[in-house]
């Protein structure tokens, strides 16, 4: 039974993980636009990492798994 939650939760993460990383590359593509602000490119940065660490923790919920 732990298995199956711990397989859920990775794929939570994985997809909570793809949103974050996809916002974040529309951040970053935004703030090179000519009307993008320069604060985007900060959060797109910031998306991304979170972005990453939320694949990292569902690979880590598959390994422990």
């Amino acid at each position: 039974m732990g298995k199956t939650f711990a397989f859920i939760g990775a794929g939570v993460l994985f997809l909570i993980g793809l949103c974050l990383l996809g916002y974040g590359a529309l951040l970053l593509i935004g703030s090179t636009a000519d009307t993008g602000s320069s604060n985007w490119l900060t959060f797109g940065i910031g998306f991304a990492c979170l972005g990453v660490l939320f694949f990292a923790g569902g690979g880590g919920l598959i390994w422990l798994g």
